[in-house]
């Protein structure tokens, strides 16, 4: 188990703070700095990337508190950003028009997972629940739900060998399995009452798995 998984998310923000002075970054819309920034010059210089094509034209979703964000293993330009309170947001270029699911224009989204082999299929976990889509982010159905309300999901992976194997980590520390691909779930794990942050399996040997625990530290298997 690892001693100093805070320490690793101080050292990132370190990097980040100390480089500001060097680094040029452009105001959202209406002066709000929340939603995407993209750059393209090795984080020299920054720019907002948050226009939204809605029924009533185009918005914009500047002012959301992005949670976690994913990237297609097959498509480096489809992109996905979940929210503190807004749902969740895609792009299939880049960033430069983003669209919202109908299903997921609220809630917290904590964790966004793309089957490696399927770029139409998309886990979200949402408050509570796990929803899935089978046909690219137009539809979405509830695969899993906690009994309380107040266990939400806070971490999802897939397994990059089986597809069909998948993780997802509540907030309480408990740890779920589903060996096909979210139509059944088992208990692998419950760890000492915190929250996962994030689960990691070695794409070179899935027996191999990592959880992130807050204010736990790392835990790892070798014989998952």
């Amino acid at each position: 188990m690892s001693k100093s998984l805070n320490k690793i998310i101080v050292a990132l923000g370190a990097i980040m703070l100390f480089g500001a002075g060097c680094i040029s970054i452009s105001r959202g819309p209406s002066g709000n700095d929340g939603g995407v920034f993209k750059s393209t010059t090795f984080g020299q210089e920054w720019e907002p990337k948050v226009t939204l094509v809605t029924s009533a034209g185009l918005k914009n979703f500047a002012g959301a508190n992005i949670t976690t964000f994913a990237i297609d293993p097959q498509d480096h330009r489809a992109i996905y950003a979940g929210s503190e309170l807004s749902g969740m947001f895609y792009t299939y270029d880049g960033g430069a028009i983003w669209q919202q699911p109908s299903a997921l224009t609220k809630g917290y989204v904590s964790a966004i997972a793309i089957d490696p082999t399927n770029k139409c299929v998309t886990y979200v976990a949402v408050d509570n629940r796990i929803l899935k889509s089978v046909d690219c982010n137009r539809t979405f159905s509830e695969i899993y739900r906690e009994v309380s309300a107040e266990n939400i999901l806070t971490a999802f992976t897939i397994d990059a060998r089986n597809a069909s194997n998948i993780y997802a980590g509540t907030i309480r520390g408990t740890l779920l399995k589903s060996n096909d691909a979210g139509r059944t779930w088992i208990l692998e794990n419950t760890f000492p009452a915190r929250r996962i942050v994030n689960i990691v399996i070695d794409p070179r040997n899935s027996a191999v798995r990592y959880v992130a625990l807050m204010g736990k530290g790392i835990w790892k298997t070798t014989d998952g």
